[in-house]
């Protein structure tokens, strides 16, 4: 199996990243080298783990919104984040530490 890489992602499953998400994994890509961790790329990669503290009512998040972020952590084999920005594992944390590993590696 290949090495799944901050380049790979870019290159394979960019139908499933923002331009957002695409800009700070170009950004990361480039400081693999000097010591970036997984919780940059987790946040770059996973942000709407954090984007339920944004928001001040119960639940501000669209069912679209919610279906193109499960579309994107399905790809990756990350669990579904639920309409109310709940993670229910450290799946993402992992896929990303995994990431950081092999992306020193193979650059």
């Amino acid at each position: 199996m290949e090495a799944l890489t901050i380049k790979k992602i870019i290159e394979d499953y960019r139908e499933y990243l923002t331009d957002r998400e695409i800009n700070d994994l170009e950004r990361i890509q480039l400081s693999v080298p000097y010591n970036i961790s997984a919780d940059s790329l987790k946040l770059a990669l996973f942000g709407e783990e954090w984007d339920f503290m944004t928001y001040e009512k119960s639940n501000p998040w669209s069912q679209e919104y919610t279906n193109r972020v499960n579309r994107k952590r399905k790809a990756f084999g990350i669990k579904p984040i639920d309409g109310q920005g709940s993670v229910s594992d450290m799946s993402s944390e992992l896929f990303c530490e995994e990431v950081i590993k092999q992306s020193k590696i193979v650059k």
